[in-house]
This record gives structure tokens, C-alpha cells and sequence, in this order.
């Protein structure tokens, strides 16, 4: 999850058993370039009060009881989940528009060890993807469509 870290971890008999669908694949990524970095720290954090503001739909989201597992969490001030991710707030803008419009993208990461300011990273364009999928919907209506992030940063690009 690109707010807190979080991950929900399944085994092969949850994934079977509860299957879903995809929202887009690997040949619907996009090539940003990074204009902006900025590491979330604790501070920005605990001003917050550890609160990504989901409230009590928190548990419900990303507890894994739909899989029947739970969510290994980051607790506290800290903010990295292993020495490759990092929280940060990044701004990006498409590669290929690059130059020739001014639209840029504000959208929270894991990859703030890896990026740095003028790298290019891998990541989904969920402004144009066409997204029909009852969970999803369910998912928007809990968190509501601001929530949603434009962009969702996958991998930092080495070519």
C-alpha cells in the first residue's frame, strides 16, 4: 500500500481460493521521469497521528480478513519497511510528454531509497487505464475517489 508500507501477504491456498483480477499488466506501463523527491518522515508521520485518514475502514482495507491472513504493518515513527523502501512523496511527469506539456503527476511511493531527482521509474497511469472490477469500485467507495492516486510507481528504470 503507497500511504503506509502495508503488505498482505498470501500463500498459494488464499491466492486459489480467492482469486482477483488484475487492474493492468506489465505492457500497460508508463515511463516517468522524477522531478521531485521528498522522504516522508516521522515527524510529517506523528503530525498526523500515525493516521493515513482511512479511519475505521483501515482494518477492514488492508487487514487481509478477505484472504484470511493479516497484514504485516510498520509500527510507529518508522517509516521503512526494509532497505528498499522508503516512503517518500515523489513529483513525476510522463516521458513521453516530457517537453512538450507541463503536466506533472504528485504521487507517494516505496521507491525513495532507489529514485532520486531526474531518474526515470516504471509505473501505472491510472487516469487512462479502464478499470471494471466490483472490488475495486467497493474498494473506491470505502476510501473514497481522492485516494485513488493518479499514478502508482512500480520500479526505478535502469535503461
Amino acid at each position: 500500500e503507497t500511504h503506509t508500507l502495508r503488505r498482505v501477504w498470501l500463500n498459494s491456498e488464499q491466492y486459489w481460493r480467492y482469486p482477483f483480477v488484475a487492474v493492468a499488466n506489465s505492457k500497460q506501463l508508463c515511463e516517468y521521469i522524477v522531478l521531485d523527491l521528498e522522504i516522508v518522515n516521522g515527524n510529517e508521520w506523528e503530525q498526523n497521528g500515525g493516521d493515513d485518514g482511512l479511519g475505521e475502514n483501515r482494518s477492514q482495507l488492508f487487514n487481509g480478513s478477505q484472504f484470511g491472513g493479516n497484514a504485516s504493518t510498520i509500527g510507529g515513527k518508522q517509516r521503512r519497511a526494509n532497505r528498499k523502501n522508503l516512503l517518500a512523496d515523489v513529483t513525476v511527469a510522463r516521458s513521453r510528454d516530457f517537453g512538450t506539456n507541463d503536466i506533472t503527476f504528485f504521487t507517494r511511493t516505496h521507491l525513495g531509497s532507489v529514485l532520486k531527482v531526474g531518474d526515470t521509474a516504471l509505473g501505472y497511469d491510472l487516469t487512462n487505464v479502464q478499470i471494471s472490477d466490483e472490488s475495486f469500485d467497493s474498494y473506491v467507495e470505502k476510501v473514497g475517489e481522492s485516494r485513488i492516486p493518479d499514478v502508482v510507481l512500480v520500479k526505478k528504470s535502469y535503461a
